[in-house]
């Protein structure tokens, strides 16, 4: 990851996470598809930790373009690739989690 990516993240601990621990290189090796990952380990946190998590998504991505997130993506060393695995983009799918993580109980 660059310098510069690793500050951004840095300013958002609860996307690196997300990123880089959650969804990292060898995520497929203990689950067999996203969905697993989100029962996992998503839906069973606290309300108020997906809640804070939802929110610094939220301001990840508000002033960065489809392609600045991108770019964040690929440096992270992150194992999910939302185009090619999911068939949405990066940022759309961070969007998604949001919407999940706000929608849970």
């Amino acid at each position: 990851m660059t310098l510069g990516h690793q500050a951004e993240l840095r300013e958002y601990p609860l996307v690196r996470n997300l990123l880089g621990a959650i969804f990292n290189q060898d995520w497929r090796e203990d689950h067999d598809c996203v969905e697993e990952v989100y029962e996992d380990l998503l839906d069973g946190e606290p309300r108020h930790a997906r809640l804070a998590r939802a929110e610094q998504i939220e301001a990840f991505v508000a002033n960065r373009s489809e392609d600045e997130v991108d770019d964040v993506f690929r440096a992270s060393g992150t194992g999910l690739r939302p185009r090619s695995d999911l068939g949405v983009s990066s940022r759309e799918w961070l969007l998604a989690v949001v919407q999940r993580l706000r929608a849970q109980p």
